[in-house]
């Protein structure tokens, strides 16, 4: 009888044994499932941040992919074409005959700005009734194209109604 009890004793204490691993194996297994110990509706928002974050640096990938074409989209629609300086001196003149001013002095210098892009400046002098040199800031300020006066520097003219200036104008060409 003693070695029945004996038995059954070694099998009480395999039978504990195996179910104290079941029981720190089970621990195991739900502490990885869920490390942080957060509840199902932090997981659940923890998860939608994250997906959220994702869908944002996407978003700002596509962004930058596309900042190339958007880039040659404006170049293409405000500055001249690089090679076509001719045009940009002839729209200048065809918007100096729009304004019917006759400017003096002037000089046209270009200076390479960044890739693909260059400056062209036009220093010239006009002696004008203040109407037709608003009319002619007007026409700069409308025009669709990247074209603007960076300096002017005003006083009257040595007739009553006139006003003498001296003016910078800048406009870019690109590829």
């Amino acid at each position: 009888m003693k070695r029945i009890e004996g038995l059954l004793l070694a099998a009480l204490g395999l039978v504990a044994a195996a179910l104290i691993f079941l029981a720190v194996a089970l621990a195991v297994f739900l502490v990885r499932l869920n490390p942080t110990g957060a509840s199902p509706q932090e997981r659940r928002l923890a998860l939608q941040t994250q997906v959220r974050s994702l869908e944002s640096s996407q978003a700002e990938f596509l962004e930058w992919r596309d900042a190339g074409t958007a880039f040659g989209r404006f170049l293409h629609s405000t500055c001249y074409p690089l090679a076509d300086f001719p045009a940009l001196r002839r729209e200048i003149r065809d918007l100096f005959a729009r304004c019917e001013l006759s400017p003096a002095s002037a000089q046209y210098t270009t200076t390479k700005v960044g890739d693909g892009i260059v400056k062209a400046t036009l220093e010239f002098s006009l002696d004008t009734p203040y109407p037709m040199l608003k009319k002619f800031l007007g026409e700069i300020e409308r025009h669709p194209r990247l074209m603007f006066i960076r300096s002017a520097q005003l006083t009257s003219g040595t007739a009553s109604p006139t006003m003498h200036g001296q003016f910078v104008l800048e406009a870019f060409l690109g590829q």
